[in-house]
């Protein structure tokens, strides 16, 4: 009935070589003060020889700079330094190359980038770092993850030094922490026992749902403690979403049935009607709400109404409608406040208004 408003996609990272025209002599550091943001100064060639850009360097006219960023923040940068003359850097990678590197150790999740040591004695840079289907500006607070590629510029020697200093392995990217796991559910499992008084109501607690998705939230923000990571790979998290996302819809499916058949063959569809008005009054408002009101875009609009609903399988559906990366980020932060406030709205209700809460 209405026409997607797509929320506008990230403009992709591109390389640029740029010569210097009509500058006087600078330092890096002044020159990357001067450049557009998201513009990452990657390497620089100098009488022939390309280099990595050390902040104390000076540069002149004639010198060759590799940028890297956006289109049109690009575009303004080379306005600023001269004229694009592409080949003298990408061309020559005899004193410098570019190689792509898979995070696996586990030291370097949860890092950010301006945390990031390489080996003693090998000078290198990162240039770029792709998580998944995206690639991401290499910013100093960026966090690695686990299945993240790096690109990084170094020597030709000191490249099997930094693919062994990563790690660079695709097998590591199956493989998750399983002390990480047992120990953050058994947290979850004790917090979800707690119970909280609410005066003149009773008490509530977070429950086997509500308890390990607390500290999950808290852990994954952490991200790592001592040797335990808080992260799970990119190919692991989505197989084991997939997979649990099956067994879900089996067990509700399976144990589910018969109380089905037997409350609609004992009540007709009152129950049904009841279930079915109450869920769509409350996906109905927050859909006008959000398309009318907040103005948001159709796959923003789509992740919240799934996770407002707080069922995996909307949002699997919602993906497959309309394709878009949006989908799941905005799911992935309606879903947890949502499910919270669910767990503690039906204890008060079943409070005030009489009876025995499910265990």
């Amino acid at each position: 009935l209405i026409k997607p408003r797509m929320a506008p996609a990230p403009q992709p990272l591109q390389p640029i070589e740029v010569i210097l025209r009509g500058m006087t002599e600078t330092t890096v550091a002044d020159m990357i003060a001067k450049l557009p943001a998201g513009v990452e100064l990657v390497a620089i060639r100098q009488d022939g020889t390309n280099r990595l850009p050390e902040a104390h360097t000076r540069l002149a006219d004639g010198d060759g700079v590799l940028l890297l960023g956006p289109q049109a923040a690009l575009e303004q940068a080379r306005g600023l330094l001269g004229s694009a003359e592409p080949g003298g850097l990408i061309g020559d990678r005899s004193n410098l190359d570019l190689v792509r590197l898979l995070v696996s150790r586990p030291a370097f999740i949860g890092m950010p980038l301006d945390q990031i040591r390489f080996p003693e004695g090998i000078a290198a840079k990162i240039a770029e770092v792709r998580r998944g289907d995206a690639l991401l500006f290499p910013s100093p607070g960026l966090v690695l993850e686990y299945g993240d590629w790096i690109g990084v510029v170094a020597a030709p020697a000191g490249l099997p030094a930094l693919r062994r200093h990563f790690g660079d392995s695709m097998k590591s990217t199956t493989e998750f922490s399983y002390p990480s796991v047992g120990l953050g559910m058994s947290l979850g499992v004790l917090l979800g026992l707690v119970q909280v008084p609410i005066p003149g109501v009773g008490s509530f607690s977070l429950g086997l749902a509500g308890g390990p998705l607390i500290v999950a939230l808290i852990l994954g923000k952490l991200g790592r403690i001592r040797g335990f990571s808080w992260h799970m790979p990119l190919s692991a998290n989505l197989t084991l979403r997939n997979f649990g996302l099956t067994l879900f819809l089996a067990a509700v499916g399976l144990s589910s049935g018969g109380p089905f058949v037997h409350t609609v063959a004992t009540t007709g569809f009152t129950f049904l009607g009841i279930g079915a008005a109450i869920i769509l009054s409350a996906i109905l408002v927050i859909a006008l709400l959000g398309e009318y009101v907040f103005k948001l875009s159709t796959d923003d609009l789509f992740g919240v109404i799934s996770g407002a609903a707080g069922n995996p399988a909307i949002l699997a559906y919602a993906n497959r409608t309309l394709p878009s990366d949006r989908i799941e980020v905005a799911y992935a932060s309606i879903f947890p406040s949502m499910t919270i406030v669910k767990i503690i709205c039906v204890q008060v209700a079943i409070g005030l208004l009489g009876g025995t809460a499910p265990p």
